[in-house]
């Protein structure tokens, strides 16, 4: 019986030693395992704060590039400088043929496996919300055309949204009036009453801002209008420039843009159909440019010629049109992070072209 005891003690002992050895190999190998881990996370977390900053840099840049383009598209058509008033001779108006449009959409990659795509778009290509009802200070009244015109507009995005008609509890022409109360620089509603109850009614409550539009955005606190319905009219419409802007350029605006051209005699103005919106398209992929007047040159189409003659077209806008606010989309990405800079730029003065918007996302 003691022999057996001898021999079976020093086993035991030599068992819990092995599984308390095995226990600090398994804790050891826990923490290399959540070493390793860590080190691995935070080299990402670096790559990722270094890639997201030479994302932004590089975005920046394209914004630069995009300047640049505008501006030189602006000389080379022939813009004069006068060093003391910085005043331009009259040059062709914006096209999609220009050199800003021509690098749209054409990846730039650089040494270190970076890529910048810019998209430049004229203002002009959009209808100009500012344009309808246009600021003249205290006497600033909607034109009667104004009312008619929108209520046609917001009933089309309305339309076309991609929702439920069921939906769809619009009211086209109660929204016009709303738009045109809150732009006209009174405190009278157009149908009578003060402008300022419903808004003095939210919390917290604000007042109409009886002045031009200052963004897309801003629509959104005009009695009625909400997201979905502010979302959808943004592909149509911009606020620039805010002051002394033009009807939509026939040159540079896209089909859907198109539509929302508005003309005929007073009183019996109405928006395009979509033939002579492809009337239009057809003329621009054969390199001609839609004018107002003259037809004089070869690639000059008069808007007779695009169904277009009789009356006049709302809001006013003399073609080719030359626009000096561009909006600049500069997208750029570096490994797996991406970096977007929108901006709007003024460039009417060429020695001092203005930023008028700014947003990274």
């Amino acid at each position: 019986m003691s022999s057996w005891r001898r021999f079976t003690k020093p086993h035991r002992e030599g068992g819990m030693i092995l599984a308390l050895v095995l226990v600090l190999a398994l804790m050891l190998s826990v923490s290399m395992i959540s070493f390793t881990r860590r080190a691995v996370i935070d080299s990402l977390i670096v790559r990722n704060r270094d890639d997201s900053q030479r994302a932004a840099a590089l975005a920046r840049g394209g914004v630069r590039l995009g300047i640049a383009l505008i501006l030189s598209d602006r000389l080379l058509k022939g813009a004069a400088e006068n060093f003391e008033t910085t005043e331009l001779v009259a040059t062709p108006g914006n096209t999609l043929d220009d050199l800003w449009n021509q690098t749209r959409n054409f990846e730039i990659v650089d040494a270190e496996g970076g890529s910048l795509v810019i998209d430049v778009q004229d203002a002009g290509a959009r209808l100009n919300l500012n344009a309808v009802v246009p600021y003249a200070g205290e006497k600033t009244r909607a034109e009667p055309e104004a009312e008619e015109f929108l209520v046609e507009l917001l009933q089309k995005v309305i339309d076309e949204m991609p929702i439920d008609p069921g939906e769809k509890l619009y009211d086209a022409r109660e929204l016009a009036r709303n738009l045109i109360d809150w732009m006209d620089p009174d405190d009278t509603r157009v149908v009578g009453g003060g402008e300022g109850d419903y808004y003095q009614s939210q919390d917290p409550p604000y007042n109409p801002a009886n002045r031009p539009l200052m963004s897309v955005e801003e629509v959104g606190l005009v009695e009625g209008f909400d997201v979905q319905l502010v979302e959808a009219l943004r592909r149509y419409v911009t606020v620039y420039p805010i002051v002394g802007g033009n009807g939509i350029n026939l040159n540079t605006a896209p089909p859907h843009v198109l539509a929302l051209i508005y003309h005929g005699v007073s009183g019996e103005k109405r928006l395009v159909d979509a033939d002579t919106v492809g009337r239009i398209l057809r003329a621009r992929e054969a390199g001609q440019v839609v004018c107002t007047g003259s037809t004089e040159g070869s690639d000059c189409v008069s808007l007779s010629e695009m169904d277009l003659g009789e009356g006049s077209i709302f809001p006013e806008i003399e073609l080719p049109d030359q626009s000096g606010v561009f909006t600049i989309r500069s997208r750029a990405k570096v490994g797996n992070v991406e970096r977007t800079v929108v901006t709007v730029v003024d460039r009417s003065n060429l020695l001092e072209p203005q930023l008028l918007f700014w947003r990274t996302e």
